[in-house]
């Protein structure tokens, strides 16, 4: 089968920066890394992770932290953390790993130093959007899909606005977005988009043509995966969200001549090229 590998593909640089960190400080003390949520959105790296001395724990991370034995070693996801968990770490007397993406920390440091009002673009519940606004107390979140938002709590305030958004989100529904925002807000300044490598992997598939079939290598907890299968489905393409190998074999994949492989940000090379290579051996 004729295969087309979209590029760019596997990890972006904020998760390899992420896992680079992980790995490096894993072994280096006999206490495991104590993940306060996933580093990463992929079970598969996450499960060579736990094989590293790495461990998630599961709870409230506040609880997590306050209960952890004295000297524990937290590392904070590449999506973030509310800043408020490195002094509760300081106080616990633990170490802590930043390994939080540097996209996502130049959106707080924007929003830090922006003299106005800040709207975030972003998914109320994914841990980046979470951790933007504990940071950030001060902005008011459009929320999506939902679109929900109330610009009166912006007006009045004789201050610019700033926009910034989640990293991992869909470059059209962040155009739509900005469009509603700046309906009620013309002069609203764009501060921040998706993050490029996100932005690439979707532009690459919107500009898909002459194939037969998409296949997204990615988690189905996965934000960038997720939007890239979307994409590919909006094309009117037949579009598969995969994890691996193992559910790339359990396709039909029979009827299809050229099928074009893309994969989410946080999906490691050796599954890409494992799958690439079953692809064309059809």
């Amino acid at each position: 089968m004729e295969t087309i590998l979209l590029q760019p593909n596997g990890y972006c640089s904020g998760v390899k920066r992420a896992i680079d960190l992980a790995l490096k400080e894993a072994n280096k003390q006999s206490k495991p890394l104590i993940m306060l949520s996933p580093l990463i959105h992929n079970e598969t790296a996450l499960a060579k992770l736990a094989k590293e001395n790495i461990q998630l724990a599961q709870g409230d991370p506040i609880d997590i932290i306050l209960d952890a034995p004295r000297g524990s070693r937290i590392l904070f996801s590449a999506h973030g953390h509310p800043f408020s968990y490195d002094e509760l770490c300081l106080l616990k007397g633990h170490k802590s790993y930043d390994s939080t993406c540097p996209f996502v920390y130049e959106n707080m440091q924007k929003a830090a130093t922006w003299e106005g009002a800040i709207c975030y673009i972003g998914e109320i519940s994914h841990e980046e959007c979470k951790a933007f606004l504990a940071n950030v107390p001060e902005a008011l979140c459009y929320e999506l899909p939902e679109k929900k938002w109330n610009p009166l709590k912006l007006k009045g305030k004789n201050q610019p606005v700033g926009i910034l958004c989640q990293t991992t989100l869909g470059n059209k529904e962040i155009e739509e977005a900005i469009e509603d925002i700046r309906s009620f807000f013309p002069d609203a300044t764009v501060l921040g988009m998706n993050c490029p490598s996100t932005r690439a992997r979707q532009e690459n598939i919107e500009r898909l043509s002459d194939v037969d079939a998409l296949i997204v290598l990615g988690s189905t907890t996965s934000s960038n995966s997720k939007r890239l299968a979307k994409i590919g489905k909006e094309k009117g393409l037949p579009t598969f969200l995969a994890l691996g190998l193992e559910e790339v074999k359990s396709l039909d994949l029979s009827s299809f001549k050229r099928i074009a492989l893309a994969s989410g940000a946080s999906t490691e090379a050796e599954t890409i090229q494992e799958v690439f290579t079953y692809l064309k051996s059809l």
